[in-house]
């Protein structure tokens, strides 16, 4: 088992506060499929991408950078005081990113040359964006604080709007795409609703009493994995419409996550543990609890190889668990604190994890294997 000596721990700030760009928080990050690409988003309408150079075990410190930024002369008009980008996307080839901001803006950028290709405006308040990676990579799913859930097409300079669909009443916090033309979206009025583009009714709809916060796709269940701030994990199979609940923690659940190699969720909650689930037990209690943090657990994430499971906390702090015998292997405090769902992201190739948080400095912790058991120091 991999020792905490293994680890290469790092704060990177990514830029210096100046007068031009006063908000440097950084808001969101992901990597691209191949792992080689970081796209990291601040609160003042930048975009800093990092690109792995010739050395592919480098750290992300060494890596190539390129700033991306929205302000065109075209915008100034457009843009306020809270102009902030709030999410990101790649397209499934890495040669596009798209951003979403506050006041209901996406922006289309080419990696070659990191330019700003297109500027669009939705209904409202960008809450999420995804490039559908199921078979059709040019169309666009956008979600908005008003309640409503766009498709775009992105094959030509200008994006097309395909279809809006306007099914929730309140504001939509994620969404999901289940194959090439079907997608899954919840919403703070209790509602999940699976649609397919071209249709004007939903094919199949879940209403909750209590706001549901995310959701996520399973394909070898064809089930929706959710929580709505009750104690609960909740398993919906769309097949057979019907719901399976985890009972376990004893306070309000603010994050899960699939490992879908083994069959498992992991769930954090407000009673400060990470509970691991088997959804093909017959029990429907946890398998695991661990109770290494010491504030609410906000977000989890599994590395895609299964090994590792990533948890932070309200307070910065990232715990890396081993799935072999769930026991930790890295600790890591981060400057700022750790509030959104999305903060954890790793590489494709499970060797680098980076943590957006409530400052200015991307938290990273990174490793690489010499082989598929030994990890060695960087």
């Amino acid at each position: 088992m991999a020792s905490e000596k293994a680890y290469l721990h790092s704060k990177l700030k990514c830029f210096e506060n100046d007068k031009k760009f006063p908000c440097t928080e950084i808001t969101h990050s992901v990597f691209d499929n191949t792992g080689q690409r970081l796209a990291c988003a601040f609160g003042d309408h930048r975009v800093l991408m990092f690109s792995e150079n010739s050395n592919s075990n480098s750290p992300i410190q060494e890596w190539d950078t390129t700033t991306l930024t929205v302000y065109p002369q075209s915008l100034s008009s457009l843009l306020s005081s809270k102009a902030i980008i709030l999410v990101l996307d790649w397209n499934a080839p890495g040669s596009l990113l798209a951003a979403g901001d506050f006041n209901g803006l996406f922006y289309i950028f080419s990696v070659s040359g990191g330019s700003l290709l297109s500027f669009t405006n939705v209904s409202n308040k960008i809450t999420n964006i995804r490039w559908n990676r199921k078979g059709s990579q040019h169309l666009l799913l956008i979600s908005c604080d008003d309640g409503a859930v766009e498709v775009w097409h992105l094959s030509e300079q200008t994006p097309l709007l395909v279809q809006q669909f306007s099914h929730h009443t309140s504001s939509v916090r994620d969404i999901q795409w289940l194959t090439k033309e079907t997608f899954a979206s919840c919403a703070l009025d209790g509602s999940i609703y699976v649609c397919r583009i071209g249709n004007e009714e939903t094919l199949y709809s879940l209403f909750s009493e209590h706001p549901i916060m995310s959701i996520h796709y399973n394909v070898k269940h064809d089930a929706l994995a959710y929580f709505s701030y009750d104690r609960n994990v909740k398993l919906w199979s769309l097949e057979k419409d019907c719901i399976r609940e985890w009972e376990g923690h004893t306070r309000g659940i603010y994050a899960i996550c699939w490992n879908e190699s083994d069959d498992l969720l992991a769930s954090g909650g407000d009673d400060k543990t990470v509970r691991i689930w088997n959804v093909n037990s017959s029990l429907c209690q946890s398998q695991e609890v661990l109770r290494k943090h010491d504030f609410l657990v906000t977000t989890v994430s599994f590395s895609p190889n299964g090994r590792y499971l990533a948890s932070a906390d309200s307070n910065g702090v990232v715990i890396v668990w081993t799935t072999e015998d769930w026991s930790p292997v890295v600790k890591h405090q981060c400057s700022g604190t750790i509030l959104n769902r999305d903060s954890l992201q790793w590489n494709t190739k499970s060797t680098k994890l980076v943590v957006t948080n409530q400052s200015n400095k991307l938290s990273i912790i990174e490793w690489k294997s010499s082989d598929d058991d030994d990890v060695t120091l960087l």
